[in-house]
């Protein structure tokens, strides 16, 4: 029985409208109850699986509003590794070499090798005029690389007063 309930059944005369209220309260406040035990649970499961390490200081709210909000928190963040994670995968795998079979034309130049690799990759296609004929196997062209410091920097020397 919660404090509520129990002081309208103290304090107001009997009346079965108040008496109905009042177990409607009780109700509700076990659900809460229920419902924070859960939450509670849930947060402090999320917390030791996925953040105890990095964040040894969690304390939850003291509300099942605010522990939900936590929960919300934590999934974002284990749904960022997560997409970090696959992102890496992805990565990974398209670094596994595939045979020639499994190539089309949409993929565009790729680089292409001969198992076991002898020596150095070819770049291109296999209906370009150059197309060695022997590779067997290809991965994706590399990224491009960053470009150095040197062109990072302001076209303009003025160590010099003159333009470079």
């Amino acid at each position: 029985m919660s404090m509520l309930s129990e002081d309208l059944r103290r304090n107001l005369p009997f009346d079965p409208h108040i008496e109905e209220l009042a177990d409607e309260i009780d109700a509700l406040e076990a659900e809460l109850g229920v419902a924070m035990r859960e939450a509670s649970h849930l947060a402090t499961g999320m917390w030791e699986r996925h953040y105890k390490k990095d964040s040894p200081q969690f304390e939850l709210c003291d509300s099942v509003a605010g522990i939900i909000s936590q929960i919300d928190n934590m999934y974002a963040g284990v749904r960022n590794k997560l997409t970090v994670a696959r992102a890496k995968i992805a990565e990974l795998e398209s670094m596994v070499p595939r045979p020639l079979a499994d190539y089309h034309e949409d993929f565009g130049p790729v680089t292409w090798w001969k198992l076991p690799v002898d020596e150095p990759a070819w770049i291109g296609r296999p209906d370009d005029s150059d197309w060695p004929g022997y590779h067997t196997h290809f991965t994706p062209h590399p990224p491009l690389p960053a470009p150095p410091a040197q062109f990072n920097t302001l076209t303009e020397d003025k160590t010099h007063d003159r333009e470079i």
